[in-house]
């Protein structure tokens, strides 16, 4: 009869660690869905002009559903103004793309200070953004914004733009 007893306990466990193993996949599932990231790019121009350099930030609004999970994109312009937005999720995993949603539309530019050169400067912005992301503290960085006021906060940027389901990449942003 220990037999007998042992085989429900047995069954039961069995049970409840198949029940916990549903549970955690349909879990995983949902932040799978939470974490939908489509195809968001375009083009920044300043005064009719391909802008180079330009950090393009997608912040949500108000807007977004309060069930729809939407995150900050960032992407930086290349030489003829296109950008590609990347969505950071855990940890350092970083997508490209934005999750669907509506966003308001940041643009800056940062040069170095006159004693650094574009590389140098650029890589310590990294190495600081590293630092930050395990948690030591660092310094305000070395730079200023070149004259894109009206864009480069969310509280004085008009720039507004939705991302759709199916995801955008021809975003345009002409700036004066």
């Amino acid at each position: 009869m220990p037999s007998m007893k042992q085989a429900p306990g047995a069954v039961g466990g069995f049970l409840r660690a198949a029940g916990l193993g549903a549970v955690l996949l349909s879990s995983a599932a949902g932040c799978q869905r939470g974490h939908k990231i489509v195809p968001a790019a375009g083009t920044v121009l300043y005064h009719g002009k391909p802008l180079a350099g330009a950090t393009v930030t997608f912040s949500p609004t108000a807007k977004a559903d309060p069930g729809q999970r939407v995150m900050v994109a960032v992407g930086t312009t290349d030489d003829q103004g296109h950008f590609t937005l990347q969505t950071r999720l855990a940890g350092k995993d970083t997508r490209p793309g934005s999750a669907p949603g509506d966003y308001r539309v940041l643009i800056s530019k940062f040069v170095p200070p006159e004693d650094m050169s574009e590389a140098e400067y650029k890589k310590l912005i990294e190495e600081q953004h590293e630092a930050k992301l395990q948690g030591q503290a660092v310094g305000p960085p070395q730079e200023k914004v070149e004259s894109l006021p009206d864009y480069a906060s969310a509280k004085e940027s008009k720039l507004e733009a939705t991302v759709p389901p199916e995801g955008k990449t021809d975003f345009l942003f002409e700036l004066q």
